[in-house]
């Protein structure tokens, strides 16, 4: 977690190296890209294995003949939500929630409300982030400044049965295909609901769509993200006094709560013309919610039954595994360092970096969540 010249200078330090064997901060650096090659060579070669045993192709993670998949996987054996004590539970939880409240604001959509994972026990909960670092080549073009992309390094929570586990690679795809070997190694896609949870990003839902198609899932819009687009939106659309238009907010968002995204894009057309500063962002927050309307679900109901809305677990694996060490000002990386640097902190959270560092064993099983969280505020 600390910069390779501070663990340099304690190195040096502990070790009372003299002149002529001071460590430096590139060997380390070196290193640390060293050993984090060798795992992600060892942890791909897992997957490969598990892949090919369980009739998936080793190198895309698609399966090779979806009808010869387990039923199991393909249409999982979960507890019927239309059952009907499920379903007297969901009225109830309704009834309460929607006394003395306006009807826009009430659960209005009672099969949103109803569809949701039915037991804990049933359920693999999935969160998925993307993070990038500046990335800084090799050589300058013509003598001028340097030319600057991005890392992207993509990072998966996946919780089930109290426990917990963290991918991390460069590039969406890679990352996929180690969460793909993951689940069929630890049985998660065996006769469970799969839910992820997004930050919205189009790239993401395309490749849970790809990874996944062939098996019933649900994607969720993440609320913090949902929310925070909102405001964004609404600073830049209406012209309003300060408090008038964060009531505006709070009632867009009540409404957004119970997922009654059409009454929103209805209570946005009611807006009179002179507290819009800009039609062109009322349209686009418009059509943001239309877009969205699919993964937007009922958080009334999930927060009632304590249900997650979030995937702030993966939020804050990004930040621990990526962000917190390589986005400060200044910094930039190669991909095998920046990779490589995340993947050794992957370890730890897992832990599993002892096991590697002494014997040389990977693990790709759920560790207890109380662990897992632990490792994450140490880091």
């Amino acid at each position: 977690m600390m910069s390779y010249r501070d663990c340099m200078d304690i190195l040096n330090r502990v070790m009372h190296r003299g002149e002529g064997e001071l460590f430096h901060h590139r060997t380390i650096a070196d290193h640390a890209e060293s050993v984090g090659g060798r795992v992600s060579t060892a942890l791909s070669d897992t997957a490969t294995s598990i892949l090919s045993s369980n009739g998936f192709d080793p190198d895309t993670a698609m399966p090779l003949d979806v009808g010869a998949l387990s039923r199991s996987i393909t249409d999982p054996d979960v507890t019927d939500t239309s059952d009907e004590q499920w379903n007297a539970m969901i009225s109830d939880m309704i009834g309460t929630y929607n006394i003395d409240r306006p009807e826009e604001e009430q659960i209005c959509d009672i099969p949103l409300a109803q569809g949701m994972e039915a037991l804990a026990a049933e359920t693999c909960m999935i969160s998925i982030d993307d993070v990038g670092v500046r990335h800084q080549k090799e050589q300058r073009k013509d003598g001028g400044t340097r030319q600057r992309k991005f890392v992207e390094n993509t990072v998966i929570h996946i919780q089930a049965d109290g426990k917990a586990y963290v991918i991390t690679a460069v590039g969406m795809e890679n990352a996929f295909r180690l969460l793909v070997a993951f689940l069929l190694q630890n049985h998660l896609m065996e006769d469970r609901h799969l839910v992820f949870f997004s930050d919205g990003a189009q790239n993401i839902r395309a490749n849970i769509d790809k990874y996944f198609g062939y098996r019933p899932y649900t994607l969720i819009l993440d609320w913090f993200h949902l929310a925070k687009r909102i405001r964004e939106l609404s600073s830049m659309a209406f012209k309003m006094k300060k408090e008038e238009k964060q009531e505006t907010i709070r009632k867009i968002l009540r409404i957004l709560w119970p997922g009654n995204v059409d009454k929103a894009i209805g209570y946005l057309h009611t807006i009179p013309g002179k507290s819009i500063k800009s039609k062109y962002y009322v349209e686009e927050m418009i059509a943001y919610l239309e877009r969205k309307k699919p993964n937007i679900t009922c958080h009334a109901a999930r927060r009632a039954r304590n249900l997650r809305i979030s995937s702030n677990t993966s939020e804050k694996a990004n930040d621990c595994l990526v962000a917190q060490r390589q986005k400060h000002n200044g910094m930039s990386w190669s991909f095998a360092g920046s990779g490589a640097l995340a993947l050794l902190t992957t370890l730890k959270m897992n832990n599993t970096l002892d096991s590697w560092l002494h014997e040389g064993r990977l693990s790709m099983s759920l560790v207890s969540e109380g662990r897992t969280i632990s490792s994450i505020r140490a880091a």
